[in-house]
């Protein structure tokens, strides 16, 4: 059973399965990057909430360490139990949804909202989203092995 592009390459006839450890190589980069930006992206929103509450987290390197090292034992989970962490963050994302949501009825739309436009963490923004966009594709493997 062949489920990504780094297995069909080793099974294709020469000179294509020596290109599979670059596929590989560089799936592997992309997501370690990708990770890393959500990383500052979390650092970024949590340290000014944290900023009045806790000393040692208002800054964000610390707090992304953190992140990571709670992240950390979902690399090495089985994928049954991945079904759990995927449902809190399906949870999480309707939550956050249901606010916007109500925050948008109860105060409409501000004048001064700009639609489109360059900012900071703009960059962040977009390459997560690529990420996330991308990575559907692997979804419903993972899907078939629980």
């Amino acid at each position: 059973r062949i489920d990504d592009l780094g297995q069909l390459l080793r099974q294709a006839p020469s000179p294509l399965p020596a290109f599979a450890v670059v596929w590989d190589v560089a799936v592997n980069f992309s997501n370690f990057g990708a990770l890393v930006g959500y990383m500052i992206v979390v650092g970024d929103a949590i340290a000014p909430i944290m900023q009045g509450r806790c000393y040692d987290l208002s800054d964000r390197r610390p707090l992304i360490g953190l992140c990571a090292l709670i992240c950390l034992p979902l690399c090495w989970a089985d994928l049954a139990f991945l079904t759990y962490s995927s449902a809190v963050g399906v949870l999480a994302n309707l939550y956050l949804f249901a606010v916007l949501l109500a925050a948008f009825r109860s105060n409409g739309l501000a004048s001064d909202v700009c639609t489109f436009g360059v900012a900071p963490g703009a960059l962040a923004c977009m390459s997560n989203l690529a990420f996330a966009v991308v990575l559907q594709m692997c979804i419903p493997e993972y899907y078939t092995q629980l």
